[in-house]
């Protein structure tokens, strides 16, 4: 019943961090333009999803004993690392697919956001109520 209740609330928490993240971005892009910080971050080689791979692999050997926010830091790494795809689809070598901040990357990222809560539903809300009601 436990790990349900976590993975429910990992689906949730995907979409957030990736909301959070994309608003922190067109904020901090809005407020900063032709300004010098603006250039360093932009033109820097450390980006934000390493950390996230470091959340990502910090689950994977130590999520036992993270206990309760070990899901927050799985979904918080998981999120930004959709978010930042294209930032890594570019170091990839993959430089023209799309880009950063398009359309085409916008409705990516909505039908991930949308794919998770769908998943949710269906996994904990429409599948198992269903089952728990035929068995009646």
């Amino acid at each position: 019943m436990q790990t349900s209740r976590l993975t429910y609330r990992f689906f949730w928490y995907v979409p957030l961090f990736i909301a959070i993240t994309r608003c922190i971005v067109l904020l901090f892009l809005n407020f900063s333009k032709n300004t010098a910080l603006l250039h360093a971050v932009v033109y820097d080689s450390f980006h934000h999803y390493y950390i996230a791979i470091g959340l990502v692999v910090a689950y994977i050997f130590f999520g036992r004993y993270m206990r309760r926010y070990g899901e927050i830091l799985l979904a918080l790494g998981v999120g930004v690392l959709i978010e930042e795809h294209v930032v890594m689809l570019y170091e990839l070598g993959l430089h023209h697919l799309y880009r950063y901040l398009s359309v085409t990357e916008f409705a990516i990222q909505t039908a991930v956001i949308v794919l998770f809560l769908i998943c949710s539903y269906l996994k904990y809300d429409g599948i198992d109520g269903a089952q728990k009601f035929r068995l009646r």
